[in-house]
C-alpha cells in the first residue's frame, strides 16, 4: 500500500542546450492513485504509438497524441506544472532548478512528504539538488527519475519539450493548444 501523504514531483527540463536562450522545467505531481496514474500514462503511450521513445525521437503526431491522451487523465489535472526562464544566459542551472523545485513543493506538497524524481541529473547534480532544498530548509529524497522505467518521469519529458515548442520553437503554434488553462505555471 502506498503512503497518500506522498507527493511525488517527477521533473525534466529542456534548453541546456539551447545557449541560454531558454531553460524549461516541467512536471506533475501526483499524490493520490499512483499506481492508477501510471497506467493510465503506459496506456496512453500505447494509444498514441509514442512508447518509450522521448520527446526528440517521437514524431509529432504521436508528440500531440500522447500528450492528449495523457492530459484527459483527471489526476493529471491541475497537477502539471511548469517554469519557464527566457533569456538566462550563463545561469547556474541548477540554482534555476532549486527554484522551481521549492515553488512546486510550496505550491502542491508543503504540507505532505515528498519525493522527488528528476529525469536526466548525475548522481552529484541530485546530491546538489538535494543539498540546496535543504539549505532553504526542505526535506526531500530527489531520486534518479529513470525515464525507462518510470511513465510520470516520461510526461514531464513530454511537457517541457512542449512547453520549449510552444513558447521558443517556430513550429509552436502546432502544440499551443495543448498548453492547458489548468497547467500551473511556477
Amino acid at each position: 500500500m502506498l503512503d497518500d501523504r506522498l507527493v511525488c514531483l517527477y521533473l525534466d527540463d529542456s534548453g541546456q542546450q539551447s545557449r541560454g536562450q531558454f531553460f524549461v522545467i516541467a512536471g506533475v505531481a501526483i499524490a493520490h492513485e499512483r499506481a492508477a496514474v501510471s497506467s493510465a500514462l503506459c496506456y496512453a503511450e500505447t494509444l498514441s504509438r509514442k512508447h518509450l521513445r522521448d520527446w526528440h525521437k517521437t514524431n509529432p503526431d504521436r508528440r500531440i497524441s500522447y500528450l492528449t491522451h495523457a492530459c484527459a487523465i483527471p489526476a493529471v489535472h491541475a497537477k502539471a506544472f511548469y517554469k519557464v526562464h527566457a533569456n538566462c544566459g550563463r545561469a547556474d542551472l541548477m540554482q534555476l532548478r532549486v527554484d522551481a523545485v521549492q515553488t512546486a513543493i510550496a505550491v502542491f506538497a508543503h504540507q505532505n512528504k515528498r519525493a522527488i524524481y528528476y529525469e536526466g541529473l548525475t548522481r552529484a547534480n541530485r546530491e546538489s539538488l538535494e543539498h540546496g532544498l535543504r539549505r532553504r530548509g526542505l526535506k526531500c529524497q530527489v531520486r534518479n527519475g529513470q525515464f525507462e522505467t518510470v511513465p510520470e518521469v516520461r510526461l514531464a519529458d513530454a511537457l517541457a519539450g512542449m512547453i520549449a515548442k510552444v513558447r521558443f520553437s517556430t513550429d509552436g503554434p502546432d502544440y499551443a493548444h495543448l498548453l492547458y488553462d489548468w497547467f500551473v505555471e511556477l
